[in-house]
């Protein structure tokens, strides 16, 4: 029996079925109005309309029916309205149930049900636990193991487990309905466009499925940082080489999106950056990455804007900024200085659209106004090592960091990002390069002084001497550290004497100085960190040779902003692309870039080790495989 069937009713029961529509109403409701007629997004969007009107025949179904068969079938009605973001619905008809359904046949169903309910309180390790129990591990009905998938997809996606994700809705969709299909094509792609290029390369090469290597192509498509014009072509070419595939679904909003960047793009661009002063080196670096980005486009038939040069050092940044719009810029990029940035952040009328090439209050929203942030942050690579320690396996954290600045924000954002993903920061040590307190700080962190004293007080009580083996705190099994390369090359010897040698060491950028130097790096071995893209030989971006000359001729600190001015020009008519598409990655010189719903833009890079004193690239994971560094 399939819990969707139709149960006809003999006409003695015309007045029962009357009753039961008003009995369904209130389940749905709370005996306020209709479900359908409260929910605007059912009315205009036909899936959901379609979705609704299961609702009720299920519950209608459900009226007609007892025990088993009737928990079942509400079950089915909650998982669909759960699909619906309609919880407080869901949570009504849930009350409705016989205390027998955690047990009897309808147990993996309900496991399944609440594992749903769990995401949507965003508890992503709470649906895991449902999910993983054993009446949904050896369930062999399709209709729930379907939704197991598809339930678990939207599970690894909450904690940005993408791949994981895309694995469980490929699984998925061969058993399901063409209502369900739908569904996960529109989740497989939300969760393709959250995946890097080389990820989606990778898995390309590792499918032979049509469905989701056009898929692939479509997304890598979209990740593009050439002009638009080579983009919108790009998408030509793919409706002819696919024309039966659903990502055609997908195509229009993509298509529009563009053409619109196309048709609004600015026609002049202030740039806004300092010539003098601190910040002169900065300036020049993204100034340079930004023209040699402009001119390579240029070459390439790509349309560019007028751009006009405004010196920021002693300048007030509004005062700058109402010349640049008199002048007729359209966008202005910059300023750098991170207090001129809060500056204009602050203002709640600004003349023409910004995007600052620095952070000021991160997590604040923007509202309507156009003010966008751009940045080399180590607070999203606090953010990458915390959620890529949670796919790896991990949980419980130390962190270990200078007491600068930098490295306490990037500890920061680790920890919340970590607490989010359902993880927990067990212990923070900060030590003071000045005063050379490694050796201390990490003792403290790893309770190795608390081991040693329960060994002498052994000692003392029987009289003689002990053996004993140190030994460190067991509630960690990895450390965050955000520190440069000399302080890292302290740090890790110092773990290994406080016995946690064992741990796997998750680091920001800064702990590889850019010169590759097996001789004083060796003690770095097995720290994972996340580099900028160009590190990478397999990095295929036509700017590589420029960005590698200037690091050899300026140094790394120079090539990364070097990096940060060719994707300034290049994210300069991509801003409502990024805002206007939820998950969108665009293939950046100084990483993937999105935009959060606080118009930050955010990278991510890609994942680096090191072995034989050597800063090795880490392969890509695809479907189910495991690290095997």
């Amino acid at each position: 029996m399939t819990s969707t069937k139709k149960i006809k009713a003999p006409f003695k029961q015309a007045i029962k079925l009357l009753v039961s529509a008003c009995l369904i109403s209130g389940l749905l409701t709370g005996c306020g109005n209709s479900f359908i007629n409260r929910s605007g997004s059912s009315q205009s969007d036909p899936l959901a309309t379609q979705s609704m009107a299961e609702v009720q025949q299920l519950l209608s179904s459900a009226e007609q029916s007892t025990g088993a068969e009737q928990d079942a079938l509400r079950l089915d009605a909650v998982s669909i309205l759960l699909e619906q973001q309609k919880t407080a619905e869901a949570k009504n008809i849930l009350q409705q149930l016989s205390p027998s359904v955690e047990t009897g046949s309808n147990q993996a169903r309900y496991a399944v049900v609440q594992a749903q309910l769990a995401l949507a309180e965003m508890n992503a390790m709470k649906a895991f636990e449902w999910l993983d129990s054993p009446a949904v591990i050896n369930n062999s009905n399709s209709q729930v193991g379907k939704r197991a998938y598809a339930v678990r997809a939207e599970a690894y996606a909450l904690n940005k487990e993408y791949r994981a994700a895309i694995d469980e809705v490929m699984m998925a969709i061969p058993l399901q309905t063409e209502r369900e299909k739908q569904l996960s094509y529109q989740r497989l792609w939300r969760y393709l466009l959250n995946v890097d290029s080389p990820t989606l390369d990778a898995m390309a090469a590792n499918t032979a499925d049509t469905l989701l290597t056009g898929y692939i192509q479509l997304a890598n498509i979209v990740k593009k940082s050439d002009n638009i014009e080579s983009q919108l072509q790009a998408f030509a070419n793919w409706q002819q080489q696919w024309p039966n595939h659903p990502g055609h679904q997908q195509l229009p909003q993509t298509q529009q999106l563009l053409s619109k960047a196309s048709q609004e793009r600015p026609q002049k661009v202030a740039l806004l950056l300092p010539k003098n002063g601190a910040l002169k080196v900065a300036g020049n670096a993204i100034e340079l990455g930004f023209y040699t980005a402009y001119y390579h486009s240029q070459r390439s038939g790509g349309q560019v804007p007028e751009i006009i040069p405004y010196d920021t050092t002693s300048a007030d940044p509004l005062a700058l900024l109402n010349q640049a719009a008199a002048s007729g810029a359209q966008l202005a990029i910059g300023p750098l200085r991170k207090d001129a940035v809060q500056q204009l952040q602050n203002n709640a009328a600004l003349p023409i659209p910004v995007m600052a090439l620095n952070y000021a209050n991160r997590g604040q929203q923007a509202g309507n106004r156009p003010f966008y942030q751009f940045g080399l942050s180590a607070d999203d690579e606090g953010r990458q090592a915390a959620r890529q320690a949670i796919h790896d396996g991990h949980r419980f954290a130390v962190v270990i960091t200078p007491d600068s600045d930098w490295a306490v924000r990037a500890s920061e954002a680790f920890q919340q990002e970590l607490q989010s993903l359902g993880g927990e920061v067990v212990g923070v040590g900060r030590f003071n390069e000045a005063n050379n307190n490694y050796k201390a700080v990490i003792g403290r962190l790893m309770n190795v002084n608390a081991s040693s004293a329960r060994a002498l007080e052994i000692q003392r009580l029987a009289g003689k001497e002990v053996e004993f083996s140190g030994r460190r705190r067991q509630d960690v099994d990895f450390v965050f550290l955000a520190a440069s390369a000399s302080q890292s090359r302290l740090v890790k010897p110092f773990l290994a004497y406080h016995f946690a040698g064992d741990l796997p060491v998750y680091a920001t950028a800064n702990v590889f100085s850019g010169t590759v130097n097996p001789q004083i790096d060796h003690d770095l071995n097995n720290i994972r960190f996340t580099g900028m893209p160009w590190l990478n030989d397999d990095f295929s971006d036509p700017l590589k040779a420029e960005i590698i000359k200037a690091r050899q001729n300026n140094g790394t600190s120079y090539a990364q902003l070097f990096a940060l001015g060719i994707d300034a020009f290049r994210l300069y008519d991509r801003l409502g692309q990024l805002a206007s598409l939820s998950g969108t990655q665009i293939n950046g010189a100084s990483g993937s870039l999105t935009m959060n719903t606080y118009q930050e833009i955010e990278r991510t890079q890609p994942w680096y080790i090191f072995k034989a004193g050597k800063p090795q690239r880490l392969p890509t994971m695809t479907f189910n495989q495991p690290s095997t560094q």
